[in-house]
């Protein structure tokens, strides 16, 4: 990694999970709560298996720019 320069709406980002493997996409929005029951992804999302447990700690990645890590907790 390069450093960790944010990357704004419209990048592509990649990010790792050590149950669902690689998945890129595109940063549709900064700085919004998302909110999910379970460990079993996103409700309501075309994807549902966006994240699953023992994610946790996966990196995200844009270009050579680290942008964080997943973590997530149910409610």
């Amino acid at each position: 990694m390069a450093g960790s320069q944010k990357a704004p709406v419209g990048a592509s980002i990649c990010r790792s999970g050590r149950t669902t493997g690689r998945r890129c996409g595109v940063v549709q929005a900064k700085n919004v709560t998302v909110n999910y029951s379970g460990s079993t992804g996103l409700r309501g999302h075309p994807d549902q298996r966006l994240r699953r447990g023992g994610d946790s700690g996966g990196a995200y990645i844009s270009g050579d720019q680290a942008q964080g890590v997943t973590s997530a907790r149910t409610a």
